[in-house]
């Protein structure tokens, strides 16, 4: 999108493959909307990649903040990032930090530029900004460009710089402030979401206590023109929020207390959800199980902190002998631990199902509906997705 703006793009990576993808006009990422960007952008000439950072008005770092085992912000990709660009900033650079971190971590960024370039940091010439990335897997094309966003400086001047940047590829509103409250505004939205899940999610703990249907509770609930809850699932996954209130956590542990336990309650959804399955099967004695589903969400391939991987890892381990399948035609690979799994078999195709057989729908892909709307009245069906409710 920058590209196509007017802006000559080189982008870094570390990858000699994703390298030469970029370099020869293959797109490797499936998104709507996507290719006619980089397709455009390539032929003009605009986008490159390479292992190394050239010399550039604007440096935006967006490299993944993953959390440690401590479960604290792990800084070694932002700082392998800063590593190869300090030797090339120049006075009136400027850096951005799109990357979500705890606050603070903007003015981080700035000390370690000037502990790596000394030479700059008796004058401060380098602009240092944070704006924090706001698109939806499935909707980044169209969110890139219409979303509002949220622009903090270390200083004024930062701001205004960064802002104007931005200004240039978006059509929604661009919000000025401080590096920490944009910081913080991040991690304020998706810990939000957090929350409320986990409320819909202790509620389904509590209806199951007293055989009550969460879906028609909730549908129920909802009818009261100020109430608005969310649907329970298997767990939360994804890069943003099953991370990101850890970093608010981590920051301020005493005044997190909310956010912590709705962190926990989340994180521990995918085991209350092995347990549903392992009396499940272990009552309707199926010769084989399908898992439906395996992203964290609905209809992308991303398997990032997916419940679902999750889920799938612990049951088919409760149960070596018998053969589980896992069907999703948006993931083409297994992932990590998956490919350890003696009695698990990854298809695309929506399978046959035969009497015999169990399914569980973890995932409410679109594609699953038209199959299991067929079962879903089988005493062997389980909808833990909510598809049908």
């Amino acid at each position: 999108m920058f590209a196509n703006a007017g802006f000559t793009v080189r982008g870094v990576e570390r990858d000699q493959s994703k390298i030469d993808a970029i370099n020869t006009g293959t797109l490797q990422i499936d998104e709507p909307g996507l290719k006619e960007q980089f397709i455009k952008a390539y032929k003009a000439g605009c986008l490159l990649a390479d292992t190394k950072a050239e010399e550039a008005d604007v440096h935006i770092i967006a490299v993944p903040t993953p959390i440690d085992h401590e479960r604290k912000l792990d800084f070694s990709f932002i700082r392998s990032a800063v590593e190869s660009i300090a030797p090339i900033l120049r006075s009136d650079d400027l850096v951005i930090l799109e990357s979500t971190v705890p606050p603070g971590t903007t003015a981080r960024v700035e000390r370690l530029v000037y502990d790596l370039r000394p030479d700059l940091s008796s004058i401060k010439s380098v602009e240092f900004a944070h704006c924090p990335e706001r698109v939806l897997p499935g909707a980044i094309v169209r969110e890139f460009k219409t979303n509002p966003r949220v622009v903090g400086g270390l200083t004024s001047s930062a701001t205004t710089r960064a802002a104007d940047f931005y200004r240039s590829v978006t059509s929604g509103r661009v919000f000025e402030t401080s590096a920490e409250t944009a910081e913080l505004a991040k991690l304020a939205e998706n810990a939000y979401r957090d929350l409320n899940i986990a409320f819909a999610n202790e509620l389904s703990a509590i209806s199951d206590q007293f055989g009550v249907n969460v879906w028609e509770l909730i549908q129920l609930a909802n009818e009261h023109p100020r109430v608005n809850i969310l649907r329970p699932g298997i767990g939360v996954g994804g890069h943003c929020i099953a991370v990101d209130p850890w970093f608010i956590v981590s920051a301020d542990p005493e005044d997190a207390k909310l956010i912590k336990t709705a962190r926990t309650v989340n994180d521990l959804q995918p085991v209350r959800t092995v347990q549903k399955l392992v009396d499940f099967i272990q009552e309707k004695k199926p010769r084989k199980v399908y898992l439906f589903g395996q992203s964290f969400k609905p209809n992308v391939g991303d398997t990032r902190e997916s419940p679902a991987v999750e889920v799938s890892k612990r049951v088919s381990a409760e149960f070596p002998d018998i053969e589980f399948v896992l069907v999703d035609p948006h993931v083409s690979h297994l992932v990590g631990e998956q490919t350890m799994w003696s009695n698990c078999t990854l298809v695309n195709s929506v399978p046959n199902v035969s009497e015999n057989d169990s399914v569980v729908c973890l995932v409410a892909h679109d594609a699953f509906r038209s199959e299991l709307s067929q079962i879903r009245t089988s005493q062997k069906f389980i909808d833990l997705a909510g598809m049908f409710n």
